[in-house]
């Protein structure tokens, strides 16, 4: 099942990379290392400006859309902290974004909802429908983890339509951090 997926993710981040409708700039984007693993990563400029946290998004980011199926049917991973179940704070949380116009993440959910700004993937540990703030966010949401990822314990993954404003963004929230947990599904 892991090739599987791994072949799968190649696929689409090449398939991504080879779009005409990208401009050659998805080639860009992709790199590839020795041990054939796929990684997307930031532009030279944002790179520069990011370097500590595009690197560590580059590690996590995900492929294109198309996993998304094989995501679904997947059984989930076991859980290193266990299931979260009551309110309150998390601390040492992975906090990154995900987003449309590099990664190519600009279709449906893993709820079936079409992506939008500020949409949460959370990690198999955050139940689907459990609702978070992210102390010190400038933007004040109250998130709902309503997407999932191939992410270890306890991690976030924020949706932003442009990178450059997930940058920005992640600039100010950091890369690990605490989120306080304000509803739990029941």
């Amino acid at each position: 099942m892991t090739l599987a997926l791994a072949l799968l993710a190649a696929y689409a981040t090449l398939r991504y990379a080879q779009d005409p409708r990208t401009n050659g700039a998805g080639a860009a984007l992709l790199r590839i290392d020795p041990l054939g693993a796929q990684r997307a990563i930031a532009s030279d400029v944002l790179a520069s400006l990011h370097a500590p946290a595009a690197e560590a998004h580059s590690q996590t980011a995900r492929p294109a859309a198309d996993v998304l199926g094989a995501l679904r049917q997947a059984p989930s991973p076991s859980a290193g902290r266990g299931q979260v179940s009551r309110e309150g704070r998390i601390q040492d949380v992975n906090i990154t974004f995900y987003d449309c116009l590099d990664q190519g993440f600009c279709g449906d959910m893993y709820n079936g909802e079409p992506v939008y700004e500020g949409a949460a993937a959370c990690s198999w540990d955050l139940p689907i429908g459990a609702r978070f703030v992210i102390p010190g966010d400038p933007t004040g949401r109250v998130y709902v983890c309503k997407d999932r990822g191939l992410l270890p314990d306890t991690w976030v993954d924020v949706f932003w339509y442009d990178p450059a404003e997930g940058w920005a963004w992640q600039a100010q929230v950091g890369r690990l951090g605490a989120i306080d947990v304000i509803d739990l599904p029941r």
